[in-house]
């Protein structure tokens, strides 16, 4: 009898204190490996968010671009009766087309709204713009309705609105950012004039506004860039 106790005593008993450390221990190891692993994992999610939504943010702005630019110069001069308008370039009922067009800034005018209003029209991307306490640079629209006189300085001033933040100028690189606004004759090539200009290409790179919880792989602020190309039919 006393031996069948001794013996039932051995199998009930636990594990030691010694195998009770070792199998902390690996628990803390698979654990620390597992956690090591998921933080670069949640800071590319972060990132990748971001990047998403500025993605959005630029491929909107691209739209409404492409939208405005398809109405430059409607309605034209064609549209009316000889001897109907004063002007036909500083009258506010004719669309001219495109009035300015540069690597940064371009300004046309067009009845973007349908609405039977010619408008003044531009876009432009600038360093800083205190006024709009934009995280600049960023890309600004303005749109006015066109009064009589000359369509570049005779017009309303401009009513800014940003559409896209912390954009990034066009520089040699490195990184490679090419003009925002690239301007297009018939056969492709550089037009000499503005009557010449049949298409017009907008290249947008925007950063995310922070790091976005330690930023790419690279640790830098993510990019994203969208490109679109609208011609001019009117």
């Amino acid at each position: 009898m006393k031996r069948m106790k001794r013996s039932r005593s051995k199998r009930e008993s636990g594990f030691s204190l010694v195998e009770m450390l070792i199998v902390v221990a690996i628990l803390l190891i698979v654990m620390g490996s597992v956690f090591s692993q998921i933080k670069p994992l949640q800071t590319r999610a972060t990132s990748e968010a971001s990047k998403v939504e500025s993605f959005q943010s630029g491929r909107e702005a691209v739209e409404q671009f492409t939208r405005d630019l398809h109405q430059t110069g409607y309605p034209n001069t064609r549209m009316y009766a000889a001897g109907v308008l004063a002007s036909a370039t500083q009258d506010s009922r004719v669309a001219v087309g495109l009035v300015q067009a540069t690597a940064t800034n371009i300004i046309f005018e067009g009845d973007v709204d349908g609405d039977g209003t010619v408008d003044s029209v531009q876009y432009r991307i600038v360093a800083a713009d205190a006024a709009l306490s934009a995280s600049c640079p960023c890309l600004e629209r303005s749109q006015q309705p066109k009064i009589n006189g000359d369509p570049l300085v005779g017009q309303l001033p401009p009513s800014w609105s940003v559409l896209v933040e912390n954009a990034i100028m066009p520089q040699a690189g490195p990184p490679l950012v090419p003009a925002v606004f690239q301007y297009y004759a018939n056969d492709g090539s550089n037009p000499a004039t503005l009557a010449l200009t049949k298409a017009v290409r907008i290249n947008l790179t925007a950063q995310t506004a922070t790091t976005a919880g330690g930023g790419d792989i690279s640790g830098a602020r993510p990019m994203s860039g969208i490109t679109a190309t609208a011609r001019i039919t009117n």
